[in-house]
């Protein structure tokens, strides 16, 4: 992928940046399934850094690359926009987070995909509980940037009292925003 850069790593590896002008995408990814479809958690990792280069890549062609990148990420060299993106993984069916607030914010984003498991079995599954928990004492409380796909996104929902679960229908408008009293979700158009 032109201009981009990937990595995937567990939490003890090191991210060495000594030496680079590339712009880096710090993001940690909380897996929640090792089972296919929804893992192994490296081959999830994998699916969106793929995702997010090809992004970039549509976003900051060559011929658009250094308005794109003035734009978006600050300085150029040489008219060419370099980002690194890594993707840190945590498990939480083995209860591994972060362990320090310093920790959790050096992360850009929080990603929380999918898994086999259902989201509204908080009381009976000790990790989604746990899970649930972190999302309104560490990531909501810290106020961190996080996508839940799947799975990721009826927990965030579950963790702060909303349920889904039984099929109740409910209608936003096209593209508008929902406010709760503990976080903003934003239903996107499809179609």
């Amino acid at each position: 992928v032109a201009g981009a850069s990937t990595s995937t790593s567990t939490h003890n590896s090191d991210f060495d940046t000594a030496g680079s002008k590339s712009k880096a995408l710090n993001l940690m990814m909380i897996s929640c399934e090792e089972n296919p479809p929804y893992g192994p958690s490296k081959g999830t990792a994998m699916m969106f850094l793929e995702l997010l280069c090809q992004a970039y890549e549509r976003k900051c062609s060559l011929r658009e690359q250094q308005q794109c990148c003035s734009s978006l990420l600050g300085d150029c060299n040489n008219n060419f926009c370099n980002l690194r993106i890594r993707i840190t993984i945590y498990h939480a069916q083995s209860n591994d987070y972060p362990l320090t607030s310093s920790e959790w914010s050096s992360y850009d984003g929080i990603l929380i995909p999918g898994s086999l498991s259902a989201a509204y079995d908080n009381t009976n599954v000790e990790w989604i509980e746990k899970l649930q928990s972190v999302i309104r004492n560490e990531i909501h409380h810290m106020r961190l940037k996080t996508m839940g796909v799947c799975f990721g996104h009826q927990c965030f929902a579950h963790a702060f009292g909303r349920s889904n679960h039984n099929n109740e229908k409910v209608e936003e408008g096209c593209g508008g925003e929902i406010e709760g009293g503990a976080g903003r979700a934003i239903k996107c158009p499809t179609g």
